[in-house]
């Protein structure tokens, strides 16, 4: 008889347990749909927020470009340099360096003697245009002198320089065309010669450099 309420208790108290333990499950499953549904209603209303925003616009500063700095152009020792007395306002500046003087009489083209100079054309900023100015007289007026420039350092005539003019004893001025010349240091020489084979003076020779 004992045994029998014994057992009987023991149902009892195993059914309440489990009674209690399907509760708390229950319990705890509806606090967990209640905190997802909280989470996803919050997140739908900071989206709905964010979109509803207008968005700034964003300024940019553009940079200005670095100044580009102003080099003065500066002739290698064995050449002279002078700058013309124009005015700074004006769009271009000339530039004159001097090549010498001398004479010959060869009736083939011949080296002027004093007139080897040193040049780097690449140390003049924006050159627009350069031209062998040379100053000649023929004291006895006879036959033609010609004149050009040579590239000693590789070995050419320099492209349009050559200039060929009838003798004068008073003197000629003569300007080549729009040199086509080599950037970097380069010997540069002056050579002329006589037709009739005569004495031929060079007065003066000189490259005019005009920058923009």
């Amino acid at each position: 008889m004992l045994s029998y309420i014994k057992d009987r208790f023991l149902r009892r108290r195993i059914e309440r347990d489990e009674r209690e333990i399907k509760i708390g499950f229950t319990v705890s499953a509806l606090l967990i749909l209640a905190l997802l549904a909280n989470v996803v209603y919050l997140n739908l209303f900071i989206i709905k927020i964010s979109s509803s925003k207008p968005s700034e616009p964003i300024a940019v500063m553009a940079t200005p470009p670095p100044a580009t700095p102003t080099v003065t152009p500066t002739a290698t020792p064995a050449a002279q340099s002078e700058t013309s007395s124009a005015s700074i306002s004006k769009p271009f500046k000339d530039y004159y360096i001097n090549l010498g003087s001398g004479s010959n009489q060869s009736t083939d083209w011949a080296d002027v003697a004093g007139t080897l100079v040193t040049i780097d054309l690449g140390l003049y900023q924006n050159i627009k245009e350069v031209h062998l100015e040379t100053t000649t007289n023929v004291p006895t007026a006879n036959g033609t002198v010609s004149i050009r420039l040579f590239n000693k350092t590789d070995n050419y005539a320099v492209w349009n320089s050559e200039r060929t003019v009838q003798a004068q004893s008073k003197g000629d001025f003569l300007i080549s065309q729009n040199l086509i010349y080599d950037i970097g240091p380069k010997l540069y020489q002056v050579q002329m010669k006589s037709q009739l084979g005569v004495l031929a003076n060079l007065l003066q020779a000189r490259l005019h450099v005009t920058t923009q």
